[in-house]
């Protein structure tokens, strides 16, 4: 009968890592210019030293469980990891660009009941979100991608992050998302990469275009406060 946010501030009391994130691979088929990451090489951790990874977190006390990358159908053994991780009992949310969903892999994920794919969909026009990926015809491959997972009642969530490439371009994908009833997030933050390269950083929106930026990002996510009152919240 405990709300949510009981749940993570009986957590936070009791020092359970309730929500944990693993990069799975940094392997990436898009090229985006913005991405935190300075080599998309690295093919991750063993299946079998991630099963006992979840193992061990089992024991600890998680419940969500975000498998990111790189890009995390690049793995063959993708479905197997995501199939031992809901065999633990762990809520699964996958971070991925979409790009590689078949109808098989779609339906799997159904069967799974995985609790939702998070996608990165820089703008409802090829032109932009292509030159930001910086692969030819990635917009095409992830809408039908997209169209696919919603066939199969996979939970979609898209996900804009805001460059000057793309200032505006999240009031167009937030339309879509209404329309398909999708959750819809944006952010104007980025990162600089993981070895320091501050490269990432030179397409952040600033001035008038961050203004209106935030100005209309309000109107559109509702944005809620939660009362939790800890000492080390920043």
């Amino acid at each position: 009968n405990m709300t949510y946010n009981a749940i993570y501030r009986t957590a936070h009391k009791n020092e359970i890592p309730l929500s944990v994130t693993i990069e799975l691979l940094t392997k990436c088929n898009f090229k985006c210019k913005h991405c935190y990451i300075p080599e998309h090489i690295h093919e991750g951790l063993q299946k079998e030293e991630l099963f006992k990874l979840f193992e061990d977190l089992k024991e600890l006390g998680t419940l969500d469980l975000n498998l990111t990358g790189g890009e995390i159908f690049l793995r063959n053994d993708i479905m197997e990891i995501i199939r031992k991780a809901r065999e633990l009992g762990f809520r699964v949310t996958l971070l991925t660009n979409a790009s590689l969903i078949t109808e098989k892999i779609a339906k799997g994920l159904e069967e799974l009941h995985v609790n939702s794919c998070s996608i990165t969909l820089f703008s409802m026009e090829k032109s932009i979100n292509d030159e930001i990926t910086r692969v030819y015809g990635s917009w095409d491959k992830v809408i039908n991608s997209v169209h696919i997972l919603k066939k199969h009642g996979v939970n979609i969530g898209l996900k804009t992050p805001i460059l000057k490439d793309n200032a505006m371009d999240f009031v167009a994908v937030n339309k879509f998302c209404n329309e398909n009833n999708f959750e819809f997030s944006a952010s104007p933050a980025l990162f600089p990469r993981t070895n320091g390269d501050k490269t990432p950083m030179s397409y952040l929106i600033e001035d008038k275009q961050l203004f209106d930026c935030i100005t209309n990002l309000d109107k559109i996510i509702p944005y809620k406060k939660n009362n939790i009152n800890r000492k080390d919240l920043c």
